[in-house]
């Protein structure tokens, strides 16, 4: 059964403050760590992380 995972917040889901030097925006947040995980489960699943920084929940809703 694949799925998709969609992750909306602020700058700790996006990662920032988790940096990760090997991936091209330097950071890797919880949000792309449960990704992964799943894909591990069923690599059909598809995820985007829709996470921007410094935005308000209002902003983001």
């Amino acid at each position: 059964m694949s799925g998709l995972y969609v992750a909306l917040g602020d700058s700790f889901t996006e990662g920032v403050g988790d940096r990760n030097p090997q991936l091209p925006n330097g950071v890797r947040g919880w949000a792309d760590r449960v990704a992964k995980q799943l894909a591990k489960q069923d690599p059909g699943w598809r995820y985007a992380n829709l996470a921007v920084r410094s935005k308000r929940l209002h902003q983001i809703v």
